[in-house]
């Protein structure tokens, strides 16, 4: 058929079509990990240099626990932020984090999440995948007694909020080599593992943060029973490879931005599995 072969929504309400994606002339760039001041590593810039590390421990955070109030340190992550985005940046394709690693366990789970920072109007992909069905509805063709051709109407479930996760991606680090032959680790070797993160199209407005956040165990979206390692991360090797789409990129920065998000709400379930697994 002589039509685009991608159709796409860029924000919330906001579609448009393609002829391919990723979309045409998507490019990997690297991105080095900064130390920052210590609390909060950058994305972006000159970064780290090599030999130069940091370390957390497996606390089995949630989700919201791992994103929130990102310029604040808390236990069981690591989190590198851009600098404020000049421009839009458009993120197309499948991202990685290639880390320098060195685990005191045979193997322990890697969690990387890409987090865009700032306030927008957002799908709400936790409530009925971000879809409400109304009572009206419109007609396609003609309806014939064995088929009706009019389908209830929908609506996107939307709200305002402070940052919102993109793009998730997990990897058990013994099978760094192969996902389908476990090689254990040994606490004294360093090792170079690629987490993969799930494919995703994304515009950051320009204002926004982009966030890279590292974690342990995932009790929300994956099931393990290797905990509680501690992992040392070799800054100046290790990097985030985002597929960009247009000439905007992410600002040099030394030091990470200060953001402002609402707290993660204590009162959320921690439960032992997510049925969400979107987007």
């Amino acid at each position: 058929m002589d039509e685009p072969r991608v159709d796409l929504e860029t924000t919330a309400g906001t579609s448009t079509t393609q002829r391919d994606w990723p979309a045409p002339g998507t490019r990997s760039v690297r991105v080095a990990l900064g130390a920052g001041n210590g609390v909060t590593g950058t994305l972006g810039g000159r970064g780290a240099r090599p030999g130069r590390e940091q370390a957390y421990v497996d606390e089995s955070l949630t989700e919201a626990e791992l994103v929130a109030e990102p310029s604040t340190a808390t236990a069981g992550r690591l989190v590198f932020l851009s600098g404020a985005l000049a421009a839009p940046v458009r993120i197309s394709g499948s991202p990685s984090v290639r880390l320098r690693v060195r685990v005191d366990r045979p193997t322990t789970e890697l969690t990387a999440r890409l987090v865009d920072y700032g306030t927008a109007e957002r799908i709400r992909y936790d409530s009925s995948e971000g879809v409400r069905t109304l009572s009206t509805e419109s007609c396609w063709g003609a309806t014939t007694p064995v088929d009706d051709a009019c389908y209830r109407d929908t609506e996107e479930i939307t709200e305002v909020s402070d940052h919102a996760v993109l793009t998730r991606g997990w990897l058990d680090a013994a099978h760094h080599r192969s996902l389908r032959l476990s090689t254990p680790l040994r606490p004294d070797r360093w090792y170079t593992v690629t987490v993969p993160l799930n494919a995703y199209d994304a515009v950051l407005p320009a204002g926004h943060v982009l966030g890279l956040v590292l974690g342990q165990s995932d009790p929300e979206f994956t099931e393990t029973d290797d905990r509680d390692a501690t992992v040392r991360v070799d800054l100046g090797r290790s990097e985030l490879i985002l597929p960009l789409a247009g000439r905007a990129g992410l600002p040099a920065v030394d030091v990470a931005p200060r953001v402002v998000t609402a707290p993660a709400d204590p009162s959320a379930a921690r439960t032992t599995r997510d049925a969400r697994q979107v987007p």
